[in-house]
């Protein structure tokens, strides 16, 4: 009896969380709809460049997307270990009705930066970068990053974001960091 209550209760939370997801992806603007992919609760999986033109494990955490202001944006919160710290960042995507561009608004706790990257879109992937930005991440050998980064869908249930820096404004571009979000079942 236990045994069935309990497949009846996780049955249940399944069906609420397809409703629940399936809801913010109807309320979602038509200009946005195309990033209905980044709906949902995520584990995260962090790789960092290794050296050698590949990726090592850099850490993990936990990521969630959803619609705010009645479609209009999406809002990601995101909590990530790296080595031994912690990023936890609140970032706002949306389109620019006026200038028809998308822009990403970046909060980050750890650092107390405020930023905004601006980009462009190829079918479901999109860009944005803070290359335009006055809030360059200074180093303490004075270099001043300016990052892309770059959203794609990989499955149904899984999508990639790739970060690359520039302390060239642009000219060339070089991998930061490589995050896999892995949907939560």
């Amino acid at each position: 009896m236990k045994r069935r209550i309990l497949n009846l209760s996780l049955l249940l939370s399944i069906c609420f969380l397809i409703t629940s997801l399936k809801a913010q992806q109807s309320a979602l603007n038509p200009k946005l709809s195309n990033y209905a992919y980044l709906l949902g609760e995520f584990e995260v999986k962090v790789y960092l460049p290794d050296g050698n033109e590949g990726w090592k494990d850099g850490g993990e955490g936990t990521a969630s997307y959803s619609t705010i202001l009645e479609g209009t944006f999406i809002q990601e919160n995101f909590a990530i270990t790296i080595g031994n710290g912690t990023l936890t960042m609140n970032n706002i995507l949306g389109i620019d009705p006026r200038t028809k561009e998308l822009r990403l608004i970046a909060l980050d706790k750890e650092y107390g930066t405020m930023d905004i990257y601006e980009g462009k879109i190829d079918q479901d992937t999109f860009f944005v970068s803070n290359l335009h930005s006055d809030a360059r991440f200074e180093l303490s050998n004075g270099d001043k990053l300016a990052f892309q980064l770059t959203y794609s869908p990989l499955t149904e249930s899984s999508h990639r974001l790739l970060i690359e820096f520039t302390k060239d404004d642009g000219k060339s571009w070089h991998p930061y960091a490589k995050q896999y979000y892995i949907r939560k079942e």
